[in-house]
C-alpha cells in the first residue's frame, strides 16, 4: 500500500466521494447544515477558494478545502473511512496546506461536531483553538468553534 497524496482538487475528486463519507463526517454534515451530506460535499466543493484532494493508488480518500465568510476562512476537510489508514501521513502534510489558508485569509474559523473525534484530534494537532460548546446548525448538536490566526511576522 503506497502512501498518500495531495495534489489539487478537480470537480471529480468531490464526485468520487459522493456516498463515501466517513459516518461521523456524514453526521456531522447532516447536522450542522440540515442538507444531504452529499449535496453539501458538491457546494462546498464548487463554491470553495483553494481545494485539494487526499490521494492513494488513484482512489480519493478525503477532500480538503478553505471557504469564504463575512471577511474570515473556513477551513473544511471530508474523508472517507480509508483516511484514517493515513492519519499521521496525512496530518504532516496538511500543516503546509494549512499555512498557504492562513497566506489568504490570516483568521481561519468553524465548527467541528463534538463526537468527530478524529477531527477534532486532527484540528488540535494542527493548532487550532477550540472555544465552548454550542449549539449549532438546524439540528443544535453540540459543536465546539475552531479557529487560528496568522502569526505576525515581526
Amino acid at each position: 500500500m503506497g502512501s498518500s497524496i495531495v495534489i489539487p482538487g478537480r470537480e471529480d475528486h468531490a464526485e468520487q466521494l459522493k456516498g463515501r463519507l466517513r459516518p461521523k463526517d456524514h453526521l456531522e454534515v447532516l447536522w450542522a447544515t440540515g442538507q444531504k451530506p452529499d449535496d453539501v460535499l458538491a457546494e462546498s466543493w464548487r463554491t470553495s477558494h483553494l481545494r485539494w484532494a487526499i490521494i492513494n493508488e488513484g482512489r480519493v480518500l478525503g477532500i480538503f478545502g478553505l471557504g469564504r465568510a463575512e471577511g474570515v476562512g473556513v477551513p473544511w476537510l471530508l474523508g472517507s473511512p480509508e483516511l484514517d489508514q493515513y492519519g499521521f501521513a496525512f496530518a504532516r502534510q496538511s500543516l503546509h496546506y494549512l499555512r498557504i489558508m492562513l497566506d489568504v485569509c490570516p483568521f481561519l474559523i468553524n465548527h467541528v461536531w463534538s463526537g468527530n473525534d478524529t477531527s477534532i484530534k486532527w484540528l488540535k494537532w494542527c493548532g487550532f483553538e477550540f472555544g465552548e460548546l454550542v449549539a449549532h446548525g438546524p439540528a443544535r448538536e453540540p459543536f465546539y468553534p475552531f479557529s487560528m490566526r496568522r502569526a505576525l511576522d515581526v
